[in-house]
This record gives structure tokens, sequence and C-alpha cells, in this order.
């Protein structure tokens, strides 16, 4: 038999600790916290924001947009969308919704520093 393994303490990884909420009193609300977070990234950090959908009559979809952070805004650089039929669960369409934006990346000349998805 496996032991069990202790999860009552705060898990490191290489001696630092587990990262605290930007928000433990729950007094921020959820936009006020992106702001804050978009205002924070670097330079030419690039953003992408995706969704994968099904409607009611089972159809599927998702769409995707390419932000890149400067002077602490976003610019809009790239977006698209696919219908992806009614063969398709929410989660194809969220990875197909990243396969498309890597896609769109590797085609693109901009600097980076970082990406978030």
């Amino acid at each position: 038999m496996g032991k069990l393994e202790d999860c009552t303490t705060t898990p490191t990884v290489d001696g630092i600790s587990k990262i605290t909420s930007p928000n433990p009193d729950k007094t921020t609300s959820p936009p006020q916290l992106h702001g804050k977070w978009i205002h924070s990234l670097p330079d030419h950090t690039i953003v992408i924001y995706s969704d994968g959908s099904k409607m009611e009559s089972g159809v599927t979809g998702c769409g995707w947009v390419i932000f890149n952070i400067g002077n602490q805004q976003l610019f809009r650089i790239k977006e698209g969308s696919s219908h992806l039929g009614s063969q398709s669960e929410v989660y194809d369409a969220e990875l197909h919704a990243v396969e498309e934006v890597i896609s769109a990346l590797l085609t693109t000349t901009i600097l980076r520093s970082s990406i978030f998805i």
C-alpha cells in the first residue's frame, strides 16, 4: 500500500512558498484585479483570451484574440473564430482556439517577452 501525502503544510518548490491570493479578503472585484494584473505586465507581453462554447442547438464554436502590452495598455494584434459543427464538445472548442492562436502567433513578427493564454 502507498503512503498518504501530508497536504496540511504549505507546498514549496525549491524552498519558495506558494503564492498567496492577490485578493485574500475578497474586497476587490475581478475586473479590478485583472486591470491591476495587466498594468503590472512588462511591455511586449502577449495576452491571449479564448472561448469555446456550445449553443443550445448543439453547434460548437470558438473565438480568440491576441493582445500585446505596451505602455501598460492592451493593443489588439489579431483575432479569429471557428465553427466546429455539432460533433464537437466545448472542451474540443477550447483546445481548437488554443491551436488557432498558437498558429497565429507563429506567423507574426511581434516582439514578445512572455505569453499568457
